[in-house]
């Protein structure tokens, strides 16, 4: 409890120390022989006795304190903000990981996930002071629930993130009553191919939304007419169109260089104001930012920054001759990425209309889309 008191003796008969000491009753430990040289270890209650005997034979030797209980608990009430922090940071590693603060499920369509931490509180698997077996979850989402396929969850941090993948929905079953195939756009037709029924346009004819394509009837021999369910494909080609305007003198907004920030601090989903500055500003655009001050699930704390910076108008006078040929290719750039959307693109033509101080840039693109 009080400790051991080191000695380092130096001299001759060092044998005869040895006697000394155990003639007084003095128990010495860990005893190590060198060259003229005595090192040893007594109990702190018997080292004044023995720095007696040392003095008192005129030995050369020092002393050292060694650790002991008593110490070693002054140490540590010396530095309790220390060990208090350093508990702390231990409960923030290791609490975590027996809670389970919030379930998320993500992949799902037809089911909501209110229905789904439903059934799994009912079933046992919920929030609270409790870790819950993977494999568990995932057997009972997908035991639950006969319209999700596939389940697969995990812990980050103190949240339950449970992935789903919904299983694909049965096709409906087509019926066999007879019926037409009608067009569901206007074009002009480029390919009819026929399953069932009779077609009554071809290719080259311009046909309009709600026109028959395929007639619900064959014909016999005799020339009569059998109802049928009318089945195929046809692909037709359509126009689109799309228009860009350019002013060549306009009012735009510029920032005027001054600006309001406000700050925030974020804590367990609520917004607190750390920094408030009154907007005044007509016109003006908002800037955020957000970091983080501690990054765990034990105490998630992050500063959030709106910034709002003052605009004004400005008149922007542009020469549209000097840029033409961007803004053509950019219009042309966004009008095939759209068009690309729709179908296969069969050829594209711009045309510039000018109406004084406005000038259009007109795409129009040919695209060939199934219709059926």
């Amino acid at each position: 409890m009080t400790g051991f008191v080191f000695f380092t003796v130096k001299g001759l008969n060092l044998e005869k120390l040895l006697n000394s000491l155990a003639k007084e009753g003095l128990f010495v430990y860990g005893c190590r022989r060198g060259y003229r040289e005595l090192t040893f270890r007594t109990v702190s209650n018997d080292s004044a006795k023995v720095v007696a005997i040392l003095s008192e034979r005129c030995y050369d030797y020092s002393v050292s304190s060694g650790k002991s209980v008593v110490s070693a608990a002054k140490f540590f009430v010396k530095r309790s903000g220390l060990i208090a922090a350093a508990a702390l940071f231990i409960l923030a590693v290791i609490i975590p990981g027996f809670i389970t603060a919030d379930i998320e499920i993500y992949g799902l369509e037809t089911y909501g996930s209110g229905e789904i931490t439903a059934f799994l509180a009912q079933n046992g698997i919920g929030t609270g002071f409790k870790r819950h077996n993977k494999d568990a979850v995932n057997k009972a989402v997908t035991a639950g629930f006969s319209g999700i396929a596939f389940c697969a969850s995990y812990y980050s941090g103190t949240v339950l993130i449970i992935n789903v993948v919904e299983a694909e929905k049965m096709p409906a079953v087509m019926s066999k009553e007879p019926q037409d195939v009608l067009s569901p756009a206007d074009g002009v037709l480029l390919r009819l191919i026929v399953y069932n029924g009779t077609a009554l346009c071809k290719a080259g004819d311009a046909v309009q939304k709600g026109q028959v394509l395929i007639g619900g009837f064959r014909l016999t021999p005799g020339g009569d007419q059998v109802p049928v369910r009318a089945l195929g494909e046809a692909y037709a080609e359509i126009e689109l169109s799309y228009t860009v305007e350019f002013y060549s003198v306009r009012q735009e907004l510029a920032r005027t260089g001054n600006s309001v920030t406000e700050a925030y601090v974020l804590v367990f989903g609520g917004q607190y104001p750390k920094q408030r500055n009154e907007n005044k500003y007509k016109n003006f655009e908002t800037e955020y930012s957000e970091s983080f001050v501690t990054y765990n699930n034990f105490l998630p704390l992050s500063q959030k920054t709106v910034t709002y910076y003052e605009l004004e108008e400005v008149t922007v006078r542009e020469d549209f001759e000097k840029i033409k040929r961007a803004l053509v290719s950019d219009a042309e750039e966004k009008a095939t990425a759209d068009a690309l959307k729709t179908g296969r693109i069969l050829s594209c033509k711009t045309d510039i209309i000018n109406e004084g101080n406005c000038k259009k840039i007109v795409t129009k693109i040919k695209v060939e889309v199934r219709l059926v």
